[in-house]
Formats: C-alpha cells, structure tokens, sequence
C-alpha cells in the first residue's frame, strides 16, 4: 500500500523576538493571549491549506477549541478579536467562516512545492534503478505509476469541479487521462478551462448551451488560445438552440 501524502506540517518556526503586535496582544490578554495564538496557529499548521473552518450556534468551534485549551468561549472569542484587530489573522475570511492568514499559507505553499520537487526527483531515480532492476523492481514501478495516475485522477477532479456543466464525468475522466500525460498538458488544459469559462461569462451563454464535461475534455485543445472571432459564428447557432447542447 503506498504511503499516504504527508498533511500540513510537523512544526512550524517561532522568532524569538516578537513584533509589535504581539507586545499589544500581550498588552491586552496577557500570557493567554500569546498562548492562544500560538495554539491557532499550531492548528492552522496541521491542515494542507492552512484553513480552520468555523462554526457558530450549538456546535461552536470556539466552544470546542474553548475546552480544548482550558479556555472560557467567551474569553476565547475576546482574544479572537483581538487578534483579527491586530491582522494576526485574516478579517475578510472569518466573515466567510474561514480561519486563516496569509503568512501561514505562504509557508504551507513553499512546503508543498519542496515535496512535490521532491516526490518527483524520488520518481526518476525509481525510474532509474527499473531500467537496471530486477522483476521486483518492475512490480514497484507499477506501484508508483498507480500512485501517479492518482495524481493525475486528483487533478482531473479539481478541473471538473470547476467545469459548469457536470454531464458525462467518465467519459470526462478517460478524455483527460489519454490527454493530460505532463504537467505542461495540466497547464494547457487549464488555460482551455479558464478560456471557456470566460467564454460563458462574456457572452452570457445560457446553460442548456454549455458543452457537456464529457464533450469539452474531448476537445478542450481548441480553447487553449481564446478568442472572441474564432468562436462568435459558433456560438450564435448555438443561442439557436441547434448546435452547442452537448
């Protein structure tokens, strides 16, 4: 069974001189404040995306987190408030019920672009040692071509939740995996998703007009280079109701 994709992070770096805005936290809350921050953000860590989602009413998250950290809800929300004065986290996503900040995204980011660097430099030297390998190693080549086609099936699935219109989403997926091969092709193909999606949104297409999943993956190639003149004749017949349904 292959090793599962490590999530978030081990630990995360704390500078030993603090900023200004950790002097007024403590200012303000005292010791608790600083430790309440540091356990928000030890939480925030711990996820890929760097995202706690929150949740108000019977069930609220500050409630949960409140007893988890010996910490009263409402003294807890005091602190969080503060902090979100003080842009330690970020005030426009916690309106939408998202605990984050940009800097712990950022560190998440550059994480995950080392591991995928080195995931990848792991491939060719597993790739290398098949060529002089035995049948073993050729059955563990197949192991790390299954892990790779689950990659590529994620990337196929983070393009076709994007697509607006979900009809046909196997023969959606066989198109993309006989297309998508590198991550050139992921780039290409994800140009094309864009260029229609804006397509629609420029022309007001009707939804009973949008392309089918299954027939745009099979031709996605012809919106890697968007263009208003190449599509407008196209998509007149289809406002006729006659062509583009499927």
């Amino acid at each position: 069974m292959a090793r599962p994709l490590k999530e978030g992070l081990d630990y995360f770096p704390l500078d030993c001189r603090m900023d200004r805005k950790i002097e007024m936290l403590e200012s303000i809350h005292g010791l608790e404040g600083f430790a309440v921050y540091i356990k928000l953000l030890q939480e925030l860590y711990q996820t890929n995306l760097g995202e706690i989602k929150i949740e108000e009413g019977k069930f609220s998250t500050w409630k949960i987190l409140g007893k988890r950290y010996g910490i009263q809800e409402e003294s807890l929300k005091d602190i969080m408030d503060t902090l979100l004065e003080l842009n330690l986290f970020d005030k426009k996503n916690i309106e939408n019920g998202i605990l984050t900040s940009d800097g712990v995204k950022k560190r998440l980011q550059s994480v995950d672009s080392i591991r995928f660097k080195d995931r990848e430099r792991k491939q060719v030297i597993h790739k290398d040692s098949v060529r002089k390998g035995t049948q073993s190693k050729v059955k563990e080549s197949k192991g790390k071509q299954s892990k790779t086609n689950g990659v590529r099936l994620k990337s196929f699935f983070s393009l076709w939740n994007l697509y607006p219109k979900k009809d046909g989403q196997k023969a959606a997926e066989r198109f993309f995996m006989g297309s998508i091969k590198k991550e050139e092709d992921f780039k290409r193909i994800s140009k094309a998703l864009n260029n229609y999606i804006k397509h629609i949104k420029d022309n007001n297409i009707e939804t009973r007009f949008i392309k089918n999943g299954s027939t745009w993956f099979n031709n996605w190639q012809d919106w890697v280079d968007y263009s208003v003149k190449d599509f407008s004749n196209t998509e007149n017949k289809g406002r006729a109701g006659k062509e583009i349904i499927c």
